[in-house]
């Protein structure tokens, strides 16, 4: 099962700490870049349990990890905009960096 999967868990934790982030946005930014940042990361679960039932997963695991970058891009757009603060960019990046980690070694194994 999809729940299983570490990465799987990684990554609610990710959606999970980006709503909490996006919560505290100004209006001006909350509907624009907030709903993009939220957007983004649920759209990485969605790639990950797309990917753990086809058998052809390559696509699938290079979008995830080309979203987990780009969410990564939005999320230090609004910190170099003072939208997020340091430390909730820090809370950010202590689990995204293992959800690319995860995201980029099984798409590396699926090459093989």
């Amino acid at each position: 099962m999809v729940e299983e999967l570490k990465i799987y868990r990684d990554v609610s934790e990710l959606i999970k700490r980006v709503f909490i982030i996006v919560k505290n946005f100004p209006r001006d930014y909350k509907f624009t870049l907030g709903t993009r940042i939220q957007n983004t990361a649920l759209d990485c679960a969605d790639l990950i349990y797309k990917a753990s039932r086809h058998k052809e997963k390559y696509n699938h695991l290079d979008e995830l990890v080309s979203n987990l970058d780009f969410l990564s891009f939005l999320v230090r757009t609004g910190k170099d905009m003072n939208i997020i603060t340091e430390r909730q960019y820090g809370l950010y990046i202590e689990v995204s960096i293992p959800c690319v980690k995860q995201a980029s070694g099984w798409l590396k194994s699926t090459t093989k």
